[in-house]
C-alpha cells in the first residue's frame, strides 16, 4: 500500500512521455493527485500505528512518556514529507532532457521498490517521503497545474482519491 502514490505518479510520468494526449489530460492530473494525497494520508495515517510495534516502551511506563513519544513520531514524519517537498524544488534545477527524466524516474522507481523491501515503518516513512516529492514534481511538470480547476479536474482527483484511500 506505501508504493501506490509514487507510482501512481510513475505512471503519469510515462503517460506524459510517450502519451501526450492522454498525460497532459485534466483527468490525468486529477487522478494522479489524487492517489498521491491518498497515498500520503494513509501513510501518515499508518505511521503512529506502526511505531507502536517498534519503538520500546520506556522502563517508567507513564501517560507523558507515551504521549511525547507519540508526538516524536509525527515530528519525524512530518520533518520526512518536508524533505520530499524540498527535494522536489530542487528537482525543478533538473535539465529537462530525456536522460534527466529517466534518472528521476528511476529513483522515483528505485524508492516504490525499496519501500516495500523495508520494515513497515520505514516503508511509511519512504511513502511519505515520495508521496511528498511527487506532489511537488507533478505541480511542476503538468500544464494543468497552473489553470484553474474545473469539473472534471475536481472529479477526477476525488476519483482518484477514493481509488487509493477507499477499503471495504
Amino acid at each position: 500500500m506505501a508504493f501506490i502514490g509514487p507510482a501512481a505518479w510513475l505512471l503519469g510520468m510515462l503517460a506524459l512521455a510517450f502519451r501526450p494526449s492522454v498525460g497532459r489530460s485534466r483527468v490525468s492530473f486529477g487522478l494522479a493527485c489524487g492517489a498521491l494525497l491518498g497515498a500520503l494520508l494513509i501513510a501518515a495515517a499508518e505511521t503512529g500505528t506502526a511505531a507502536l510495534r517498534v519503538v520500546p516502551e520506556p522502563s517508567e511506563p507513564s501517560m507523558f512518556a507515551s504521549y511525547m513519544t507519540g508526538q516524536l513520531v509525527w515530528v519525524v514524519a512530518v520533518l520526512t514529507g518536508v524533505v520530499g517537498y524540498v527535494l522536489s524544488r530542487f528537482a525543478r534545477r533538473l535539465p529537462g532532457s530525456p536522460v534527466a527524466r529517466a534518472y528521476e524516474l528511476g529513483a522515483v522507481a528505485a524508492t516504490c521498490a525499496l519501500s516495500l523491501a523495508v520494515s513497515i515503518p520505514a516503508a511509511l516513512l519512504l511513502s511519505i517521503l515520495g508521496s511528498t516529492y511527487c506532489v511537488g514534481r507533478w505541480l511542476d511538470v503538468h500544464p494543468v497545474a497552473g489553470q484553474r480547476p474545473d469539473a472534471f479536474v475536481l472529479a477526477s482527483l476525488a476519483a482518484g482519491f477514493v481509488l487509493v484511500y477507499w477499503r471495504p
